[in-house]
């Protein structure tokens, strides 16, 4: 009922090219009548029952042609995508269904224009080899694969102590301060801690490491910056810990 080709690209857009077999639209304009005779009151005569002399008085052809349209282009459509192998990645733009003829004996013929997707072509690329880098365990590795994961499933109790020390896991109220105004970059409530982990601004793990549990802590780091310059200066910051 359907045929399809691709017979052109436009503007990087892929032209499709349709044939709807004139059977197709003689059955297809026959069932637009039906349907919109079934819609349409006309004095004398049940709503579908209307000869098509009698229907076309109160609906123009084009109304019908319309009607017929909008059931055979959609199948088409579909059809031609699967014939033709094209994939679409927008919308089709139609050109020929404007105001088409559809009973003059002759196939429905319309293009469509459409952005489809590429096709890829793949080398040969299991003929690419790697070569692997071959790397010897050394028990060293092992003892830090295991420390790691150790560390990874450690378990953290209450200490006894009140003094702070590496390893510890605090936490901690910082409060950053330039030129005596609060940094909110420089600072952190309830902040968990490991200490001596580095995973604080260089300067925090050294001073939090020997503070007294119940006893905040003041001290200044210098902090590296560029300035508008281009030159590396030192900041001070203060900071309060606790």
């Amino acid at each position: 009922m359907y045929k399809a080709s691709v017979v052109g690209v436009d503007d990087e857009r892929t032209i499709l090219e349709i044939t709807v077999e004139e059977p197709r639209v003689r059955e297809a304009v026959a069932r637009a009548v039906r349907k919109v005779a079934g819609r349409v009151s006309i004095p004398g005569f049940r709503k579908g029952k209307a000869p098509r002399a009698v229907l076309e008085r109160f609906v123009s052809r084009e109304a019908l042609y319309d009607e017929a349209i909008q059931a055979i282009v959609p199948e088409a459509y579909s059809a031609a995508l699967r014939e033709t192998g094209v994939k679409p990645l927008d919308d089709p733009e139609f050109d020929g269904l404007d105001d088409p003829e559809l009973e003059n004996g002759e196939p429905l013929v319309f293009k469509i224009k459409i952005t489809a997707s590429p096709h890829v072509k793949l080398g040969d690329y299991t003929a690419i080899k790697l070569d692997r880098e071959q790397r010897e365990i050394t028990d060293e590795d092992v003892d830090q694969a295991l420390e790691h994961m150790r560390e990874a499933r450690a378990e953290y109790v209450p200490s006894e102590r009140s003094v702070v020390e590496a390893g510890d896991l605090v936490t901690a109220d910082i409060e950053g301060y330039v030129d005596g105004e609060l940094k909110e970059s420089f600072s952190a409530h309830d902040l968990q801690v490991l200490v001596g982990s580095g995973q604080l601004i260089p300067g925090l793990d050294e001073n939090i490491a020997g503070m007294n549990v119940n006893e905040p802590r003041e001290f200044v780091v210098n902090l590296p910056e560029t300035s508008e310059d281009g030159e590396t200066v030192d900041r001070e910051v203060t900071f309060k810990a606790s």
